[in-house]
């Protein structure tokens, strides 16, 4: 039988997410395009919020749960003690059904406070549809979350896809039709509740099921300082995922400017996701592997591969990213969403050059070290809402994107200096310098096209060029190892089209 957490069954488990990924990203798209022309900027605004505030009760409603899952089900599952996973999934399934409670009282009790700019008359099919719909996601999040701990990976992917699919029907015929706001929020909700019900059929068809047995007093112990941190840190990220900027655009600039903030938002995280889907999905559960196994060391080495992986990635996002902002908002949005291009430029480049958070954040959380992240992570609140105070309220939807840039460039590199010093990791220095100069040489070439042509379709093959450079470049800089060259052969070899590539990257590699 193969293991969940050998080599093979990572490498699949990563192009399984990655694909899944890939298909959510690209109806999530065509939805939010379709939604977007046919609601207008008002509507789909307050749509935004709506969308937006459930992700907030979401955080809140999943806090600690799903990351304490995943790191001691994975660890245990590593020590070879089944028991002790089962018996964690119990234990943390009360605190499940406890927190979906506790935050729908608290919410109840802000409501006033909390609602869509002009929808002062519909208040309670507002809470109703926050409610529903983040109870639904929760309790997702919550199962895919302790399958992946049990190395199954799967779960999320099987229904990621089947209701995107739904999704993208439900949409096309509320579209065609021309139906207003509040068919698309009852879609919202039914494709919402969708996603509880599936993961937990897959679950119960993987033979994933909670025992109530007392747990190791040690590993209680251990689990409840965990857990108690990762609540902090949920409470901070909740308010800290764009959530101050939402809130005040809402409050002090209108529903357009929420609109716009949204588009930015939706495409700069679907374009993260798309290229770093895998590697976040499996990370934490393979470094929780490799420290109950190997211990500090074995993790450490985890990271710095890590963190030369997602920053490669995060470059190509940045540069072709900014450079193809134009195009895409105008093609699929239209004239009338222009504001959101800028916005979107400005969140694509600090949420490439960013993008190494989800490494750091990672290991401080199979280290024991959540206190760590969660002083960073509330330094990082404070500043976004010390930011987004004095700048939304004058300078609106431009005040939110800068308090967004200044507060996540700051929080990331907090965390990465924290990393280095408390877990005494060597980051890849000269690798990371020769990804910049890569990424340099890239930027230099998109900008010859642009001193040509500055329309949109030179924006989109200047970007096609910045990334075609930027890859070729990584090459005989010696961004990469002979391990790197390792794994892409063992990817293309289940991929036949990809063999040719990487034979050709092996040449350069071996012959610089």
């Amino acid at each position: 039988m193969t293991h969940p957490f050998d080599r093979r069954s990572v490498l699949r488990s990563v192009l399984m997410v990655t694909g899944s990924t890939y298909v959510t990203y690209i109806v999530g798209l065509v939805t939010s395009t379709l939604i977007a022309r046919n609601l207008g900027p008002a509507d789909f605004g307050r749509y935004s919020y709506l969308v937006w505030l459930s992700g907030v009760l979401i955080m809140l409603s999943t806090n600690g749960l799903t990351t304490s899952g995943m790191r001691f089900i994975s660890e245990s599952i590593g020590r070879g003690n089944e028991t002790a996973a089962r018996d964690i999934n119990g234990w943390l399934l009360r605190r499940h059904y406890i927190s979906l409670v506790l935050v729908a009282a608290g919410f109840m009790l802000l409501m006033p406070w909390l609602e869509p700019a002009g929808w002062e008359d519909n208040i309670w099919t507002f809470a109703g549809i926050a409610l529903l719909s983040s109870a639904a996601k929760a309790d997702y999040l919550f199962c895919s979350s302790i399958a992946k701990g049990y190395g199954i990976f799967s779960v999320e992917a099987s229904t990621t896809n089947l209701m995107s699919v739904a999704s993208l029907v439900g949409v096309i015929a509320l579209a065609s039709t021309r139906q207003p706001l509040d068919a698309y929020l009852v879609l919202f909700v039914a494709l919402s509740i969708g996603h509880s019900v599936l993961t937990r059929y897959f679950v119960r068809r993987r033979e994933i099921a909670p025992t109530f047995n007392p747990i190791d007093a040690d590993l209680a112990v251990r689990m409840r300082r965990h857990y108690h941190w990762t609540i902090a840190l949920a409470l901070v990220a909740a308010f800290s995922n764009k959530s101050i900027e939402t809130f005040l655009l809402n409050r002090w600039t209108g529903p357009e400017a929420v609109g716009f903030f949204a588009i930015a938002a939706t495409l700069t995280r679907g374009g993260i996701d798309l290229l770093s889907s895998g590697l976040n999905s499996v990370l934490m559960p393979m470094m929780a592997h490799a420290f109950g196994g190997g211990g500090l060391g074995q993790a450490n080495v985890i990271l710095g591969n890590a963190v030369r992986y997602f920053l490669f990635l995060g470059l190509l996002l940045a540069g072709a990213g900014a450079l193809c902002a134009e195009p895409v908002v105008t093609v699929m949005y239209g004239a009338k969403y222009e504001p959101a291009i800028l916005v979107l430029q400005v969140m694509l480049v600090v949420g490439g050059l960013t993008i190494v958070d989800s490494a750091f954040g990672a290991v401080l959380s199979i280290t024991d070290n959540q206190n760590v992240r969660v002083g960073a992570a509330t330094v990082y609140i404070v500043v976004t809402a010390i930011a987004a105070i004095l700048l939304v309220p004058k300078y609106g939807l431009l005040g939110a994107v800068a308090a967004h840039a200044m507060s996540r460039t700051i929080g990331c590199i907090m965390v990465a200096t924290i990393v280095v010093r408390t877990l005494k990791v060597r980051l890849p220095f000269a690798e990371i310098l020769r990804l910049f100069l890569s990424a340099l040489l890239g930027a230099i070439a998109a900008g010859g096209v642009l001193l040509i042509d500055r329309g949109i379709l030179a924006q989109a093959i200047a970007a096609v060029v910045f990334a075609s450079v930027y890859l070729v470049a990584t090459l005989p800089l010696g961004a990469w190892h002979e391990s790197d060259l390792r794994t892409m052969s063992s990817i293309a070899a289940r991929v036949p089209m990809l063999r040719g590539v990487v034979e050709r990257l092996a040449g350069i590699l071996r012959g610089r």
